[in-house]
């Protein structure tokens, strides 16, 4: 389909049903580890060992403290426990580092460049994260589509 064409069919589904703003489904921490956790496995298995670690530890924090093998054992539904705990412990740790907490809700002020760039979160990350939990899907379109020109 031609851009043109494109724009007039989303303008025409803007037109009758209007243009819902996004709400956040989960916390921007949330989906980084869901992002970790869902490399190499289904969504299925990723969905699991997220609902297993977030029953085995009371919080970020308590994760980020736990040692890897304890992570690892949570996680072990996803596969790749021991990989993947060394990620989530290492992504904890620095977010806590550099914020003094876990959260990273104030992605939602950067461009989707910037966000790329804070702790090396890698493009794919960055825009699920302002995508999936800011809304910013329009935001996420242009920025994509100046990357590709």
């Amino acid at each position: 389909m031609k851009k043109r064409m494109i724009e007039q069919i989303l303008t025409l589904l803007i037109k009758e049903y209007g243009n819902p703003e996004l709400q956040p489904y989960q916390s921007p921490t949330t989906v980084l580890i869901q992002t970790i956790l869902s490399q190499n496995t289904s969504d299925i298995n990723s969905h699991q060992a997220l609902a297993s670690l977030m029953a085995t530890f009371s919080g970020w924090k308590d994760i980020a403290d736990a040692s890897t093998e304890e992570i690892a054992y949570a996680i072990r539904a996803g596969g790749l426990g021991e990989i993947k705990a060394r990620y989530i412990k290492q992504s904890l740790l620095e977010i806590g580092r550099q914020r003094g907490d876990y959260e990273l809700d104030f992605l939602s002020q950067f461009s989707l460049d910037k966000a790329r760039d804070v702790y090396g979160v890698v493009l794919d990350t960055s825009a699920e994260l302002l995508d999936v939990d800011y809304g910013a899907t329009r935001k996420r379109r242009e920025d994509l589509s100046k990357q590709k020109n």
